[in-house]
């Protein structure tokens, strides 16, 4: 919402990727995305958009992607796709939309919002997004690909070029992080958890008392029980899910 032209100016200069947050059409956007006085941010997003497509269009082709928030109550998910696949401004320029749930672990946000109803249609936007993908397989025309594209063929697209090698004797699924080593989530309290994505759930220690090894042993030990169907599955090598 704060582009201007010296800010464009830096990031081309510089090579930047610009990323711009927009949920969908002006309706479903402005449910959560406003500014503090409590107006809509999308004609302001769009007016943005449009200024760095003019600006620069190879830098807007290349540069600039879009990120989406699939959030509560879920039913206007047809709509939100029809969006990115049809507005021109967005359809044939930006390189990337992506995709992604809204996350409300450790949150209230359900609740603020009177959200319960809402998040039982949740099953059933996955189960959309796929149909919309069979459609477009269906049809050949992988242009029409929007939001879907991050969720499922991405996904698809990575076993079919994944590279092929021998296997190794020992290996883990590619997106199961060595506990404290890859990365480590501090709260405000100095203590250590396993990551941002799980919250406060799985404390491994402090900063006054280091790592609990323990502790993260007995991670391991669950982690290798629920990792029990993965040991012979034909795509262990393929699989990025955390």
């Amino acid at each position: 919402t704060l582009l201007d032209k010296d800010q464009l100016d830096f990031f081309i200069r510089h090579n930047v990727s610009l990323m711009f947050s927009l949920d969908g059409h002006k309706n479903v956007n402005d449910r959560y995305r406003h500014f503090r006085s409590g107006g809509g941010t999308f004609d302001r997003i769009m007016e943005n958009l449009e200024f760095a497509r003019n600006y620069n269009s190879d830098y807007f082709r290349e540069k600039v992607s879009i990120s989406t928030v699939l959030t509560p109550p879920f039913d206007e998910v047809n709509d939100i796709i029809d969006f990115f696949s049809t507005h021109p401004l967005i359809k044939d320029s930006t390189r990337n939309v992506s995709a992604h749930f809204v996350n409300t672990k450790d949150t209230s946000f359900i609740e603020d919002f009177g959200l319960e109803t809402g998040m039982k249609k949740f099953p059933g936007v996955a189960k959309r997004l796929a149909q919309r993908l069979k459609q477009v397989f269906l049809k050949g025309d992988l242009r029409n690909l929007t939001i879907e594209k991050n969720r499922i063929y991405g996904i698809l697209m990575d076993i079919a070029f994944h590279s092929i090698k021998k296997l190794t004797e020992i290996s883990v699924p590619t997106g199961t992080c060595h506990i404290g080593l890859r990365r480590v989530f501090v709260d405000t309290s100095g203590r250590f958890h396993v990551c941002e994505r799980a919250g406060n759930h799985y404390p491994i220690g402090d900063l006054e008392n280091g790592f609990d090894y323990d502790t993260i042993a007995s991670y391991y030990r669950k982690l290798d029980e629920v990792l029990a169907d993965c040991r012979d599955c034909w795509a262990l090598h393929y699989c990025e899910r955390c």
